[in-house]
């Protein structure tokens, strides 16, 4: 791997077949897009889909698997920067258009799909509890040409769409959404003008939001960088506090309504939970947590 990070702007995808030992490059992913990386969506190890495009053409496409990546099928399909699916057949995407955002959904594997158009100009981060019911968080552009933070619930699988009532207009970035369980959600918020994060909260299933009231990790100066959930009792939440340049884990108990703050050596950025291991990766490190 490089050992300075990621500086051409390009963008593919790894596959490892001995536990990352051995790392090989899906050769047809290799796009001019560092900030847009292709998403990609498995439902066992043998059964996955990957949403990529030609830079050269810009022509995007969603290719499949059923061998664990051995052999692939494609499909020409739009430029796609969200992809998950549930079981073999039902998924859902996001397109991202010169005129907005649009909702797909497929249940047939993703030989076909429907749209629906969104009320948003960007799509930062899908999430679904179930194949019903999911939230969007994204950018729409006001009528005085500012961009504010929206986020969207649907109970319906995608047909429908509702605007939740978030805290003020909010202006910055969430690019995480975290289910607790069926009706508690947490949503890590980046604002702009080096304001620094908010954690919020809802306890309807992301209808209507409140700000936490920990301001341990929220505020000036701090930064959340990644949120994770064992159960739906445990979790901990990575930040860097920029001012100081140090870096804490908050670790909850009892879904997300109290943290306990401990210092943390590493630099975490993104985590992920895989067979109740806690992998996050830190720089050009994966590091393991034990889950608790």
């Amino acid at each position: 791997m490089p050992s300075k990070g990621n500086g051409s702007g390009l963008s593919t995808l790894l596959q490892s077949t001995d536990g990352g030992r051995h790392w090989y490059r899906i050769p047809f992913v290799w796009q001019w897009s560092a900030e847009e990386q292709p998403p990609f969506s498995f439902v066992d190890p043998n059964h996955g889909w990957v949403a990529s495009h030609d830079s050269q053409t810009g022509v995007g496409q969603v290719s499949k698997t059923s061998d664990g990546g051995v052999s692939w099928t494609h499909q020409e399909a739009g430029f796609l920067d969200q992809l998950h699916f549930f079981d073999l057949r039902h998924g859902v995407s996001v397109e991202e258009t010169l005129s907005g955002s649009v909702f797909r959904a497929t249940a047939d594997s993703g030989d076909t799909w429907s749209s629906v158009k969104l009320p948003l100009t960007h799509v930062e981060a899908i999430s679904f509890l179930d194949p019903l019911y999911g939230i969007v968080s994204g950018h729409r552009r006001s009528s005085s040409n500012q961009t504010t933070l929206c986020v969207i619930v649907t109970h319906d699988g995608g047909s429908n769409w509702i605007e939740t009532n978030l805290v003020g207009q909010l202006r910055g970035t969430a690019r995480s959404i975290q289910w607790v369980d069926a009706r508690t959600v947490l949503l890590p918020v980046e604002l702009d003008n080096d304001f620094g994060s908010e954690l919020l909260r809802s306890s309807d299933g992301g209808l209507t939001w409140a700000r936490h009231a920990d301001e341990s990790f929220q505020g000036p100066g701090k930064s959340i960088s990644a949120l994770v959930f064992t159960s739906s009792r445990a979790g901990r939440l990575y930040y860097r506090n920029t001012r100081e340049d140090k870096r804490y884990v908050a670790s909850t108990s009892d879904g997300g309504a109290t943290w306990r703050v401990q210092t943390l050596r590493e630099a975490v950025t993104d985590c992920q939970v895989f067979n109740q291991r806690v992998l996050c990766s830190s720089d050009m490190d994966v590091i393991e947590f034990q889950a608790r």
